[in-house]
């Protein structure tokens, strides 16, 4: 996405490489998954931008058996907050605040999905990579770097920006499939592990230092 926003600004082409940040590692030889939550998480900044309100209207639509956990903090928590007793979901939504890396990996584990129902073209989208990291699938907005990262259908789902139906039908349909959210979350480890691994990296790194100095 980024590389497509400075090609259409005029940059030549021959100045612009494209390198993929590196995630973190994968979790080796995660066990057979025993108890999956019915639960969504929402990890990041509460910022009107990351969509998260997209995300507690999106809840208002699924089963009442289900719960959304959103991970930190920021200045539209009290709207949020606000937004969830509205519509009748305050015993549905938790807002956790920041957490320890430990307790952030533990839920991600067990949850149905990450949500990342950002209104912005996010240049990537870290958190997605994290999620992959523990197999679990990632529901994102088809905009920025998000689409560089989940594949539709595939390791996820990519659904239209700022619409809570189609979030919803997303959300709805991995809670009714626990088989293809499981197969989802391994597509992206195994994402993770060919496209995004440090060492990829950092050979990509060193090459496009190695053209620099060359033109020099």
């Amino acid at each position: 996405y980024t590389r497509s926003m400075l090609l259409e600004r005029g940059m030549a082409v021959s100045r612009v490489h494209l390198l993929a940040n590196p995630g973190p590692a994968p979790v080796p030889d995660l066990a057979p998954l025993q108890e999956q939550r019915r639960e969504f998480l929402f990890i990041g900044r509460i910022v009107s931008n990351k969509g998260c309100d997209v995300a507690i209207r999106a809840m208002a639509q699924l089963p009442t058996d289900c719960r959304l956990a959103v991970l930190g903090d920021g200045p539209a928590k009290e709207s949020l907050e606000s937004l969830g007793r509205e519509l009748g979901l305050a015993d549905r939504i938790e807002f956790a605040g920041w957490q320890p890396s430990t307790a952030v990996a533990d839920r991600l584990s067990r949850c149905t999905a990450l949500v990342v129902p950002s209104v912005w073209p996010e240049p990537f989208g870290l958190v997605a990579l994290e999620a992959f990291a523990r197999a679990r699938p990632v529901i994102a907005s088809r905009i920025g770097g998000l689409q560089d990262i989940v594949r539709d259908g595939i390791s996820g789902r990519l659904v239209d920006v700022d619409s809570p139906a189609a979030l919803a039908q997303a959300m709805r349909s991995l809670l009714e499939s626990p088989r293809t959210a499981a197969e989802m979350g391994l597509a992206g480890k195994a994402d993770l592990e060919s496209r995004f691994m440090l060492d990829h990296h950092l050979d990509g790194l060193e090459a496009i230092y190695n053209i620099a100095t060359e033109s020099v």
